[in-house]
């Protein structure tokens, strides 16, 4: 965990187009996004700071482990964390990109539209084979696919 901890601290690198996306959409739904990540905060703020994403993710709209802790909710693949973001954002509907089964799986229990992206090769072979339980609604290998998809 100290290694990890370390690593995030200089910050990952970010998924190819990450960052422009996430300012994209940004412009298109101000104050209107939430980051839902099992990860604790202390690994997901230098990642949003290093980005300089951090002021699209209002602290209360990033639902981390340490939120999931504080409010009892059970993490990644039940619905909870998307069900909780849904409530900090007042909606009744959500779109979210996830990466991973159980992201996906969350957020499709939750009743969330999801795109999924392509970017984790046991994930992406996974989503493209279909089958899934819980499959998403799309399925994306890059940002720029995903720019497409919604017309961006």
């Amino acid at each position: 965990m100290q290694i990890f901890e370390r690593l995030a601290a200089n910050g990952f690198r970010e998924m190819p187009g990450a960052a422009d996306f996430v300012r994209l959409m940004a412009e298109r739904f101000p104050g209107r996004m939430a980051l839902v990540t099992s990860s604790p905060v202390r690994f997901v703020l230098p990642f949003l700071e290093h980005y300089q994403l951090s002021e699209y993710f209002s602290p209360h709209l990033i639902i981390s482990e340490e939120t999931m802790l504080a409010q009892g909710l059970k993490g990644k693949p039940a619905p909870d964390p998307y069900k909780f973001a849904m409530k900090r954002l007042h909606a009744k509907r959500l779109l979210t990109f996830e990466d991973v089964v159980p992201g996906v799986m969350s957020a499709k229990k939750a009743g969330v539209t999801v795109i999924a992206l392509g970017f984790d090769a046991p994930n992406a072979q996974l989503f493209e084979a279909g089958g899934l339980a819980y499959p998403p609604d799309a399925y994306v290998k890059s940002y720029a696919e995903a720019r497409q998809l919604l017309n961006l």
